[in-house]
């Protein structure tokens, strides 16, 4: 499901030629809900300007969005055991620059 008066406002906000851009949710035949991205311009309006119809394309982002919230989760509990280590803790850079990415507190 996904509410399409969404997508109704924000088309009507676009000029011709202009692109939106939209992340959102929709359920899946089987149930489960998938993200998508998508990207939607005017196709045609009516004798009043107002949008009649669009054209657009979505692609499912479901993997990326989860592999996102996972590195967000590991990096939470590196964090959190660095943070908390009895020693100094740091992440250089190898390149010999002296770049020094991470120390904990």
């Amino acid at each position: 499901l996904v509410h399409l008066g969404a997508f109704r406002a924000a088309a009507e906000t676009l000029a011709d030629g202009e692109v939106s851009e939209i992340g959102y949710r929709m359920r899946h035949a089987d149930g489960g809900w998938r993200w998508l991205a998508g990207r939607e311009t005017p196709f045609e309006r009516d004798e009043h300007g107002r949008v009649r119809s669009v054209v657009g394309a979505a692609l499912d982002v479901t993997g990326q969005r989860e592999a996102e919230e996972r590195l967000r989760e590991a990096e939470a509990r590196f964090r959190d055991l660095v943070e908390h280590l009895p020693a100094a803790v740091t992440l250089n850079a190898i390149d010999g620059s002296d770049a020094v990415f991470y120390a904990s507190p």
